[in-house]
């Protein structure tokens, strides 16, 4: 039987692989290249490369626009910082991250301690066991505490759409979240 102890690490970590997981995801999105363009559709003039945006425009009314005042007296300056204050990506390490997170992740038990104090009460203690059962002995133990390279492997599993594992996650997910039920 899984003990208290053991679904709060069971909770922290199944919970981190779905956040990180996104997490990577949404940062893989933000900082891919832009698709080129086939040579094909590459338009060969500025004016070809406009023509598509411009036709937007077509129906707009610009007339609400009249009514705009602009100062030009103040000269207008770019937003931006003439150096960003953002670390170049080649010095971001994943590894450091997923270790700040595990350790906040497992720093929150006792302020999430009603939450899964409900939550070990409702679980199918004999599901999630038998879940666990269906994961590949070698991988770290998801009842404990990891390190960021343990989380990492789970993760680099998750990515490859490891049933168990998102079985698991399902399993231990409440439908509904039990601060919101009605006292």
């Amino acid at each position: 039987m899984i003990d208290r102890r053991e679904f709060f690490f069971l909770y922290a970590n199944l919970s981190g692989i779905a956040e990180l997981a996104f997490w990577h995801m949404a940062s893989k999105l933000l900082i891919a290249p832009p698709e080129k363009p086939r040579p094909a559709e590459t338009p060969q003039t500025p004016h070809e490369q406009d023509t598509p945006m411009l036709a937007g425009f077509d129906d707009l009314d610009f007339s609400a626009l009249e009514q705009v005042e602009i100062d030009t007296s103040v000269p207008w300056q770019t937003p931006f910082p003439e150096q960003s204050a953002v670390e170049p990506f080649e010095e971001y390490d994943e590894l450091s991250d997923i270790e700040r997170y595990l350790a906040r992740a497992y720093a929150s038990e006792e302020q999430l301690r009603e939450r899964l104090d409900t939550l070990y009460q409702e679980a199918d203690l004999s599901a999630l066991k038998a879940g666990l059962g269906e994961l590949p002995s070698q991988m770290p133990r998801l009842t404990g505490p990891m390190s960021a390279i343990d989380m990492e492997r789970w993760l680099e599993r998750y990515a490859d759409a490891d049933l168990a594992l998102t079985e698991l996650m399902a399993q231990i997910r409440p439908t509904s979240d039990p601060s919101s039920a009605p006292d």
